[in-house]
């Protein structure tokens, strides 16, 4: 969340599967740094618990082809500069990841639990709600997708909730932290959720192409990785057609999402399908189609 310099102390060779995929969510890094909601409110361990970021395809950023350039591109862009104009402050631009077109804007924010115990840690969802970019955006009238990264937990949160300043909250296991995105829901066009593949839900995108019945992700494919990808169709499909380079794969319904009356008219729900995606480093891998 930091976004910095990614140090591991570990004997690499000594780590199983699973915890090896841990290091490979992280990576590569951001450049971009977090916002602290609880600077001044601290838990008696003395460090902050609730860190926030954005994602958005607002952003322009240069074609480069390395990680660690594109990284190092995201931290000149967001340092802070006196001789720089003044940018639209609803954009939050400093503290934003640069996204493929497609993906929207979202936040991300990390409820961490420092304590050697135990603890509920909560952060109130009207902080997550994502950037305006102009002063008449309006919110999210169908609600917002809420995914929870390390737990890959899918839930759908309406607009009364954020309208009534409740919290977010997650029991966390000594040292334990979770991470929580949020996204408005589209009534039209289908949406990328997230993945098990990158801690950012987006970052690890390449490219999107989506239509009304079809969405094409090409990841990033410079390194091994595996996990599931989350995508919302707003609608309900009894048929989905899903491939993986080429070949059939299988897209499992996890969730749906209800009914939603906006100025009296009802507005359909959707489906929040998963997909398993295994990418081998290769220079033609990482390209999903799924047609519905």
């Amino acid at each position: 969340m930091i976004g910095g310099m990614l140090l591991l102390s570990d004997d690499l060779s000594q780590l199983t599967h699973e915890r090896i995929s841990v290091a490979t969510r992280i990576f590569p890094v951001t450049g971009v740094t977090a916002v602290v909601l609880d600077l001044h409110s601290t838990s008696i361990s003395g460090l902050p618990s609730l860190l926030r970021l954005w994602c958005s395809d607002t952003i322009v950023t240069e074609n480069t082809t390395s990680a660690i350039q594109l990284a190092s591109q995201n931290s000149r862009r967001s340092a802070f500069s006196p001789s720089q104009r003044w940018k639209n402050p609803f954009s939050r631009e400093r503290n934003s990841i640069p996204v493929a077109k497609g993906l929207g804007t979202w936040s991300v924010c990390s409820l961490s639990n420092w304590l050697d115990e135990e603890s509920i840690v909560s952060v109130p969802i009207i902080s997550l709600l994502p950037p305006r970019h102009t002063s008449n955006d309006h919110k999210a009238e169908l609600g917002y997708h809420v995914f929870a990264f390390w737990s890959s937990k899918y839930i759908w949160v309406s607009n009364d909730k954020f309208d009534t300043q409740k919290t977010i909250s997650k029991r966390l296991g000594p040292r334990e932290t979770e991470i929580f995105h949020v996204k408005p829901v589209d009534a039209v066009l289908p949406q990328y959720i997230g993945s098990e593949l990158h801690f950012t839900c987006g970052y690890e995108v390449k490219t999107l192409v989506t239509t009304t019945n079809s969405m094409m992700i090409q990841f990033k494919n410079e390194s091994k990785r595996s996990g599931f990808i989350y995508i919302y169709i707003p609608t309900f499909k009894r048929t989905i057609h899903a491939t993986m380079n080429g070949k059939v794969v299988r897209a499992e319904v996890v969730s749906t999402t209800p009914q939603v009356f906006v100025d009296n008219n009802v507005s359909m729900g959707g489906q929040v399908i998963r997909i398993y995606v295994v990418m081998n480093g290769a220079s033609n891998d990482g390209r999903v189609i799924c047609d519905f």
